[in-house]
């Protein structure tokens, strides 16, 4: 017994030495979510899922021991994180594996419960990589070959894009 540690500091260090996880993922509705869980499973770890949907794939998977109905992010944040936390204290939950734009409410809460789980850079470096024009530019920074790419924060830099070139059209952010 590690005398003085906390339930999660003492399953960190059994699962530092490669012991199974409880793993919680985000977004059980989508087909990347039920892959990932089969996968973990197989790999010997407990999969748990919370998502905003009621009914998804994961919720009626073999792989997910339990799946958590939770408020939308986009909605209530504040409830998606408590519905986050209560999965996380239920479960006694290693790791949080966020499958979408979710990691941003996550990333950004502050709570320590659920930063020191998450499987997921800094804040700061997540928007980094996640902001499309910020990733270009890094990519050009750090030498490596990348689509040209303009930022267009009005119509009038809109107007003024080469349209005789095939272009994209994506928000900064977003999966589009």
């Amino acid at each position: 017994m590690a005398f003085g540690l906390s339930h999660h500091e003492r399953n960190k260090r059994k699962n530092e030495s490669g012991a199974p996880k409880r793993i919680l993922l985000t977004n059980g509705r989508f087909p990347v979510t039920i892959d990932l869980a089969r996968q973990l499973k197989r790999a010997g770890h407990t999969v748990y899922c919370v998502d905003p949907m009621e009914y998804h794939v994961c919720k009626f998977s073999n792989s997910v021991k339990k799946s958590y109905y939770i408020d939308s992010p986009h909605v209530k944040p504040q409830g998606y994180i408590d519905g986050v936390k209560k999965a996380i204290r239920e479960q006694s939950i290693d790791m949080i594996i966020p499958l979408h734009e979710e990691i941003f409410y996550l990333a950004k809460s502050g709570e320590p419960e659920i930063i020191d789980r998450l499987f997921a850079p800094d804040f700061k470096v997540l928007l980094r990589l996640h902001n499309k024009w910020e990733f270009s530019k890094w990519l050009g920074r750090i030498g490596l070959d990348r689509p040209a790419t303009w930022l267009c924060k009005s119509r009038e830099d809109l107007l003024a894009l080469d349209l005789s070139k095939e272009l994209a059209l994506k928000p900064v952010f977003g999966r589009a």
